[in-house]
């Protein structure tokens, strides 16, 4: 099983902010934060199936999940 991972970036390290468990497929995620809190991510499933989330960005949640697109 895959995690997504957020990191805080400074100017002497990189810091960890926060770990979850992300898409279930062995294809490569694309993540982009969003300005308003939100995580919007593109994947697949363990079946390869395409997939969108929208993820709360504090509590690493998904709000909304497209399967089949």
């Amino acid at each position: 099983m895959y995690s997504t991972t957020a990191f805080s970036e400074s100017v002497t390290d990189l810091l960890c902010m926060q770990e979850g468990v992300g898409h279930e497929g062995n294809k490569p995620a694309q993540v982009v934060y969003l300005r308003n809190g939100l995580i919007f991510t593109t994947g697949f499933s363990r079946m390869s199936e395409r997939q969108m989330a929208l993820w709360d960005a504090v509590s690493a949640i998904v709000v909304h999940l497209v399967t089949k697109i």
